[in-house]
Formats: C-alpha cells, sequence, structure tokens
C-alpha cells in the first residue's frame, strides 16, 4: 500500500487504498476518481450544495476499512462526535487523506486552500466596507433630518431665482 495514513483521531487513521476508491467513488455516485473530484468541486461551488456531514461520515468509513474492516457507520458517527476540531477541519482532514493516498495533489490542494482563505478575507472586507457605506448613508440622512429640524440649511441658500431684464430697460 502506498501513501501516508492521515491521523483522524487518536488511534483512527484515514487512508484510501486502491481497492477502496469503488466504495469511495459510490459516495458521491461517481465511477471514477476524474469524476469523484468533478462532483466534489461542482458541489462546492458557491452556491451549491456542498457535500453533506453523512457523505464525509461515509468517506471517513471507507477511509477507515484499511485497518478496520468491519467498522459500521455508527461506529464511524461516535468518532465523528468525538472528534474535536470544527467541520472545516474534518473536512481538511478528509482531503488531506485523500492527497497522502495519492488520490490528488498535497500542492494543488494548498494552494487550493490558500485561494478560499483569500476569497474568505475578500468576502468578510466587502462585507465591511458594505457596512461602512450602509454607516455612512445613515448618518447622513441622520444629519440632514438634524438640519431640517432646526430649519438650518446645510448647504448654501437655495439659488435665487433669475429675472429677465432687457436691455432697453
Amino acid at each position: 500500500m502506498a501513501g501516508i495514513k492521515t491521523e483522524f483521531s487518536p488511534g483512527n487513521s484515514l487512508f484510501y487504498p486502491i481497492e477502496s476508491l469503488p466504495k469511495l467513488f459510490n459516495v458521491v455516485g461517481t465511477r471514477s476518481k476524474k469524476r469523484f473530484f468533478e462532483v466534489i468541486a461542482e458541489r462546492e461551488k458557491a452556491g451549491g450544495e456542498g457535500i453533506s456531514i453523512e457523505e464525509y461520515v461515509e468517506m471517513i468509513r471507507v477511509g477507515l476499512l484499511w485497518d478496520k474492516p468491519g467498522i459500521t457507520i455508527d461506529e464511524v458517527w461516535v468518532i465523528v462526535k468525538g472528534y474535536s476540531g470544527s467541520i472545516d477541519d474534518l473536512e481538511n482532514v478528509v482531503a488531506d487523506a485523500f492527497a497522502n493516498s495519492q488520490l490528488t495533489d498535497m500542492d494543488t490542494l494548498e494552494k487550493k486552500r490558500e485561494i478560499i482563505k483569500e476569497l474568505k478575507e475578500l468576502e468578510i472586507k466587502q462585507m465591511e466596507n458594505l457596512v461602512a457605506l450602509k454607516k455612512g448613508v445613515v448618518n447622513s440622512q441622520a444629519d440632514e433630518l438634524k438640519v431640517a429640524d432646526t430649519g438650518e440649511f446645510r448647504k448654501s441658500s437655495p439659488p435665487k431665482k433669475k429675472t429677465k431684464t432687457s436691455i432697453n430697460g
């Protein structure tokens, strides 16, 4: 078995040897490695449904089979419930296991993570800018209301009406 086992939790390591691949691909309804990753990418796109926790748990079960051939989905759920990381951490462990099992390239995986991190940071910055803009509009409207209550003009007086004058007087 080529590849590196990826520790998931104490005493539990994920690994996807070649004989486990049909079961792994079947989790998302595919039969080939290429289509497996295409389906995952399609579902993870913005606005997509993503991979369900149930599917991640099944992927983990398949990854544990190399060491625990009879492990059941209920036993995997117990392990997952004891997992100390976040859902994102769980997804990353599975992705690392794919790379360590040589299903995908770790460099590509790391670059993808960097891009995702940058996109999340940009999204947060965009939301912060939107909040600042809306606060500015609200503050501006509040200032205009205060001025209107006092009867003062905020800007210069309204323009005077032009009157027609003739050259002949």
